[in-house]
């Protein structure tokens, strides 16, 4: 959409995680090998990521080793290790390294990954310290040569089966060179934060809210937050939630409200709708300063199961009192003056059984077809930048399960397809055209208890892909590995 920087939320576990360098969080700097969960939340006030770590509470040993290679000379080794100790306290640890060199464009990202807990009370109560520390070297426009830290104490108490506190402090930091900033050769951007959240579940509803406090530069002073829904009638809800932020110039608050309804039994439908109006502000460490942005959007969306169909329709409808980049290396420099910018779209998916692999050869899966297609209703006249008016997605997979599970075997073939869009140049004011792209790419796994294999191509017709201007994808792009888990 149109929403741009300042409109995605990531919270791991929890915790909002706050942007260093740009106005949005580089979700490319998040390492994968902690991650337990991922959940995607689309409102009418953006996008939400939730993020959870591994946490094993277990007396016994755990380990996940996944180590891959291919092109443009990828190396990559991921290493976790966690046990507990006792019956409260677990210690973990873990590496990430991810090392990609295309011409004259390497790209080196080492993150170290270390966590106690300690939870006295059924597991679900007690202390947290969790350390994340990254090193990266990155080449081409987002140029990057930085330290990244981050501490977070946690302390949770279950005051009731149906209610919860949580206290946490936090010190985030970025050193980096003057590529990935402003005008210094040395910058260092740090934020200290302290969050008190509730949460709490009554009958029919739950509620939950907070407020965060920093004293880190471009960031806001405070933040409240709420959200809270209750069911009218059985598959009936209604929610509501809202913020507001206070900075060293501005003050921000928005509210939504929105309702959902699950027709069952009887029909297999689901029914949303979200509406939010308010002002957002947004941190900008990159320059060393923050702004706001008044916001409006409406979404509203069906989904329907069909026997083993299942069938998605969205409509959604943003509005910005003006259009910002991104205040990241490759679009510093880009000017951009678009204001009071509308942009509705549609947005259709599908998924489902196609070919009925079990008619010809009984007892085996048949293969399945996912689908996502968007399109976007650009205003005439005003030149968004970032947004292609078609945007699709299709998968085809083959899953089967051999030996009562113990062998696992996945097949699949993807389409990607993004349309022309503005983009922007590094070092350059003006945006630039980006022609629109088809991909190719396929992928094979196949797993035996706890071990599995895969193999990625996510270029098969080789093409040259620029979403940024002037810094083009390599050309081949694929990827072998292995993971391994161990237990005990």
């Amino acid at each position: 959409g149109v929403f741009g920087p300042g409109f995605v939320t990531v919270r791991r576990n929890g915790k909002v995680m706050p942007p260093l360098q740009s106005a949005q969080l580089d979700l490319a700097s998040i390492p994968l090998v902690t991650l337990e969960r991922v959940r995607v939340i689309r409102r009418a006030t953006g996008l939400e990521l939730e993020l959870d770590e591994k946490r094993h509470a277990d007396p016994v040993a755990y380990a996940r080793l996944t180590s891959a290679t291919g092109d443009p000379s990828l190396k990559l080794l991921r290493g976790l290790f966690t046990n507990g100790f006792g019956p409260a306290l677990t210690v973990g640890f873990g590496i990430d390294l991810l090392n990609v060199s295309p011409a004259q464009e390497a790209s080196n990202q080492l993150h170290f990954w270390g966590r106690v807990d300690w939870m006295p009370f059924n597991n679900r109560s007690g202390l947290e310290l969790v350390y994340h520390n990254e090193r990266i070297e990155r080449g081409s426009g987002d140029t990057l040569k930085a330290d990244r830290n981050s501490l977070v104490l946690r302390a949770r108490a279950d005051i009731s089966d149906r209610f919860q506190v949580e206290l946490s402090a936090s010190t985030s930091s970025l050193n980096a060179d003057s590529a990935a900033m402003s005008g210094e050769d040395s910058t260092v951007v740090d934020v200290n934060e302290a969050a008190l959240t509730l949460r709490g579940r009554f009958g029919r509803g739950y509620a939950q809210g907070g407020g965060r406090v920093a004293n880190g530069i471009a960031y806001p002073n405070f933040v409240g937050w709420v959200d809270a829904g209750y069911g009218l009638a059985p598959g009936l809800v209604v929610e509501a939630g809202g913020e507001v932020g206070s900075w060293d110039k501005f003050s921000a608050a928005f509210g939504r409200l929105g309702v959902a309804w699950d027709l069952q039994p009887g029909f297999d439908l689901q029914l949303r709708a979200d509406g939010a109006v308010g002002t957002r502000g947004l941190s900008r460490p990159g320059s060393r300063s923050a702004d706001s942005v008044h916001f409006s959007g409406f979404t509203a969306g069906a989904s329907e199961q069909f026997g083993p169909f299942r069938f998605g329709q969205r409509f959604a409808y943003q509005n910005l009192s003006r259009q910002l980049p991104f205040d990241a290396p490759f679009d510093r420099a880009l000017v951009v003056n678009i204001r009071n910018v509308s942009l509705p779209s549609v947005e259709f998916t599908f998924s489902g059984p196609i070919i009925p692999v079990g008619a010809i050869i009984k007892g085996w899966s048949p293969i399945t077809l996912e689908g996502f297609f968007r399109r976007s209703f650009l205003p005439s006249g005003k030149n968004l930048i970032y947004a292609p008016q078609n945007l699709g997605v299709g998968a085809l997979g083959f899953d089967q399960a051999f030996l009562e599970g113990n062998l696992r075997l996945h097949l699949g073939l993807f389409v990607v397809h993004r349309g022309n869009m503005l983009t922007a140049r590094p070092g350059d004011p003006d945006p630039e055209p980006a022609g629109s792209l088809t991909q190719v790419g396929f992928d094979f796994w196949f797993g035996i208890q706890s071990f599995s294999f895969w193999l990625r191509v996510d270029d098969m017709n080789r093409l040259i892909v620029q979403d940024i201007a002037g810094v083009p994808y390599p050309k081949d792009r694929f990827s072998i590995g292995v993971k391994w888990e161990f237990f005990n």
